[in-house]
Order: structure tokens, then C-alpha cells, then sequence
């Protein structure tokens, strides 16, 4: 808010997806029996976002306006190894890179079936990835 003009805006929004099942199951999956072992005490550090109230006291110090909302976009993906190719970019990432070379094949397995299990087919044959961000909007005060 700081670099912004008098009446500037500042507009974000970002992934608020930590608590959704395409997410869950990448840790529920390495705790599982079968990884347990190769997974130990590896965590993925993720923190949550703050809550829109945190944004709103932050940037209304400085702000005349400050708008804070969620959006869930329902992305309609060919299958359930759409999801995974999906969030094998960002979030499943750190897992299969902990796991050796060897493993990652078999961990990207259960995986998939963990979220074919979450994620049905709709009438179309095709699934539904719920996909939440939180955009947030200030104008600076004049």
C-alpha cells in the first residue's frame, strides 16, 4: 500500500486450498501403511493464509476500501488423473520429490486412487475440481 498513490489499488487473489481433498490426500496418502516408512516425520510446511479479517485490519490502516472474498471455481477436468497432473505442479510436488525415483510411480498411484475415491465422475464422465482462492482488494485512501 505503501508504493500506491492516493486512490491506487492494490488487487491479489491466491490459492486458499490447503483444507481441500485434492490437498488432504497427499498427506493422508504418505501416512498411510504402506508409506509410512518412506515418508517418517517429512511434513510439508503449509501455512494457512490469514483469516479475511487480518487483510482487512492490515490494509484499512492505510486503505479507504478494502474488499475480501473467497471464490470457488469448479474446474470440470477429464478425469481424476486430470487432478493429479493438475496439482502435481505446486502441491504434490515436495512429496515426490522426498520419495526416491523408484517410489514416485507407486506414490503417484495411490494417490490417483485416493482422489478417484474423492472426486466421482458427473453425468458427462468427466470430474469436478473445486479449486478456492481469496482475492482482496484496497484502494488507498487520498
Amino acid at each position: 500500500m505503501d508504493w500506491l498513490s492516493p486512490g491506487g489499488t492494490l488487487a491479489v487473489q491466491m490459492p486458499d486450498n490447503l483444507d481441500a481433498d485434492s490437498h488432504v490426500l497427499m498427506e493422508t496418502v504418505a501416512r498411510s501403511p504402506r508409506w509410512q516408512r518412506a515418508f517418517g516425520g517429512f511434513a510439508v510446511p503449509r501455512a494457512p493464509l490469514p483469516a479475511p479479517s487480518a487483510y482487512i485490519e492490515t490494509l484499512g490502516r492505510t486503505a479507504a476500501r478494502v474488499d475480501v472474498w473467497h471464490t470457488t471455481y469448479y474446474h470440470q477436468l477429464e478425469n481424476a488423473a486430470a487432478i493429479v497432473d493438475w496439482v502435481e505442479g505446486t502441491g504434490l510436488r515436495p512429496y515426490l520429490a522426498h520419495l526416491p525415483d523408484s517410489n514416485r510411480d507407486a506414490y503417484r498411484a495411490d494417490y490417483l486412487e485416493a482422489i478417484r475415491q474423492a472426486f466421482p465422475t458427473i453425468a458427462d464422465g468427466r470430474v469436478l475440481l473445486p479449486f478456492k482462492r481469496l482475492f482482496v482488494v484496497a484502494i488507498k485512501a487520498g
